[in-house]
């Protein structure tokens, strides 16, 4: 039944993932209270969803949301994305436990000069938190100051409440596919993404890309925005909609912020209100920065996949250089396919079984403080039957005769992975 509940600093609460000692409240906005809690010496921040003072028509809807937020930041693992670890109900009130950003969110440092270093390196962790989103064909469609943390220097991105999941989309739509609800904050968010009869079909990458470069603008003007400030918005939106429809964004103020010229183009393509006539992707915007070079792996520390049983045995899988060559960090494994034989970045051979499914298992790799760490999953993110999705593997992936789940575990050296019938060991050197 659902029922108010009160947190209190002090108190300990009891969550699927452990027990939680509370020891503040962070702050609270909207519906939802986030709050300061330590487990085993780690500290985490407790987010309630106060269902309860939602009208009853609402409550639904919104618990949509958060479930997809929980779906999506428990899913990716990325040193630029918050990531959330459990999922429960209070009285059926969702609450949230998820990592702690103790140094504030990216609103609190606007309004002052950037060191262009510091600006440079921000912007890069916005755009390599948004590469790893669009990786997965999640759209985050909320972009904006509020929702990129800190945890000391580095930033991560936060709140997919209306992201745009392929698999399954939180959007209500009528009976023509119009959007009947269109979320985001107007200042941020791209034309389409106000327009019902197109907003869902233009929702893509391209969304995101133009919420960065009006964060990016916000950055450099120390606070300006370009198609209006926040009161116009308030008193007349669809004036300024209607700039953002005709790319009427002033120029003249950020040229007086920065001299410039790479982050004045970016900005200049970002903005553009034809999401053709935008950058694609985030890493696009990445190569586009001056001097800047993906952070992959230290080439120092080496890691293989060594086939010990199957018809391959002997053979290794450098993953360090296949992630290198490749530019990503997600490597995909599955079984050799004669007609596709790229479909996977580690192709699998098994000859006198079918135990390998086509889309197997998924490596990601995550860089703390230049060090990798190597996490294996069961399944892959792919199209089945016309919908994007996490499907995982028909006969399962081993650790150390563990049964890995869609979240994954982390990989350690010498560990055992066994693939259907095939077996294999990661080193390093």
């Amino acid at each position: 039944m659902l029922q108010a509940v009160n947190i209190k600093p002090g108190e300990k609460i009891k969550l699927s993932s452990g027990t939680y000692h509370i020891e503040s409240e962070i702050g609270s906005g909207g519906f939802g209270t986030v709050f300061k809690g330590i487990k085993d010496g780690s500290y985490f921040a407790i987010k309630l969803n106060r269902i309860w003072e939602l009208m009853p028509d609402d409550r639904d809807d919104i618990k949509k949301r958060i479930k997809l937020e929980y779906e999506i930041s428990n899913t990716i693992h990325s040193e630029h994305i918050v990531h959330t670890y459990s999922y429960d109900e209070l009285n059926e009130n969702p609450i949230l436990v998820m990592d702690y950003c103790p140094d504030g969110c990216l609103r609190n440092k606007i309004g002052r000069p950037f060191d262009p270093d510091d600006l440079n390196r921000i912007i890069i962790q916005i755009l390599s938190g948004l590469n790893v989103l669009h990786s997965y064909d999640i759209i985050h469609r909320d972009i904006k100051p509020e929702n990129i943390l800190f945890n000391k220097n580095t930033a991560l991105l936060t709140d997919f409440g209306i992201s745009a999941n392929l698999k399954n989309r939180v959007t209500q739509r009528n009976i023509r596919g119009h959007s009947l609800k269109v979320f985001a904050t107007l200042s941020y968010s791209p034309p389409e993404q106000s327009q019902k009869i197109i907003a869902f079909k233009l929702t893509g990458p391209t969304n995101d890309i133009f919420s960065f470069g009006v964060i990016l603008y916000e950055m450099i003007t120390e606070g300006k925005l370009p198609f209006g400030d926040i009161i116009e918005f308030k008193e007349d939106s669809e004036i300024v909609e209607r700039r953002k429809t005709r790319g009427e964004w002033n120029a003249e103020i950020l040229k007086k912020h920065t001299n410039n010229q790479t982050w004045i183009e970016i900005i200049e393509k970002c903005l553009n209100p034809d999401p053709s006539m935008r950058f694609q992707t985030a890493n696009e915007v990445l190569q586009k920065l001056s001097g800047y070079k993906p952070e992959l792996i230290n080439q120092n520390a080496i890691w293989k996949l060594i086939v010990l049983v199957g018809p391959d045995k002997g053979k290794d899988y450098n993953i360090t250089n296949l992630s290198h060559y490749k530019n990503k960090r997600i490597l995909t494994i599955g079984r050799v396919d004669e007609h596709n034989p790229f479909v996977n970045d580690i192709p699998v051979f098994e000859t006198s079984s079918s135990y390998i499914s086509l889309h197997h298992g998924t490596l990601e790799c995550i860089i703390r403080d230049k060090t990798p760490t190597w996490y294996l999953r069961d399944g892959q993110w792919y199209s089945k039957d016309g919908v994007k999705g996490w499907y995982l593997s028909t006969n399962g992936v081993k650790v150390n005769d563990t049964k890995v789940n869609q979240f994954g575990i982390e990989l350690k050296v010498n560990d055992i992975i066994k693939i259907g019938k095939i077996v294999l060991k990661i080193i390093r050197e």
